[in-house]
């Protein structure tokens, strides 16, 4: 990739080779993260990390990495990484946080090459998304979520980008 691309300081265009050859500065951070979520018991209340920073600092690339170490690291058959996009302004209410959350996993099944779930995954986004009801749609689309984590049996990670924005 070249360095003059428009892209390339955003970390979720890039490959997953490219942001794992170009991540030199937050090992550290990574590691003790990764670590932590490694350690949760299995039915435990997970512990909640914040990476706070100025711009530029890399938060966007160090979730991108966990996303890619959640995806094909050691512990990718007991956790599975819900990245979203970086800039999540159409965030305005719970139900639309929880079909962003569906489409984050469709995103993850086509990573790992799961064209069936991700398909199904489109599929229940449009059905869900002609709901009316804001707490019914809240509701199904959080119910979603979680029974297809429990179907593949892994714990979501929800990888957060600008939280201060929703």
């Amino acid at each position: 990739m070249s360095i003059n691309s428009l892209h390339y300081f955003n970390a979720h265009t890039r490959t997953d080779e490219d942001v794992q050859r170009t991540f030199i500065v937050r090992k550290q951070v990574l590691k003790e993260i990764l670590t932590g979520i490694a350690n949760e018991e299995e039915y435990s209340i997970a512990q909640h990390y914040m990476v706070i920073g100025s711009r530029g600092m890399g938060k966007s690339t160090l979730l991108k990495m966990l996303e890619i170490e959640l995806r094909t690291g050691d512990i990718r058959n007991q956790f599975i990484p819900v990245l979203f996009p970086e800039e999540q302004y159409n965030l305005d209410r719970l139900s639309k946080f929880w079909l962003n959350c569906l489409d984050a996993l469709a995103d993850t099944f086509e990573q790992e090459q799961n064209e069936q779930e991700t398909k199904a995954l489109d599929q229940l986004i449009k059905a869900l998304e002609k709901v009316t009801d804001e707490n019914t749609l809240a509701d199904q689309a959080y119910d979603a979520v979680i029974a297809i984590c429990k179907r593949y049996g892994r714990r979501p990670v929800l990888l957060v980008d600008n939280i201060d924005i929703l």
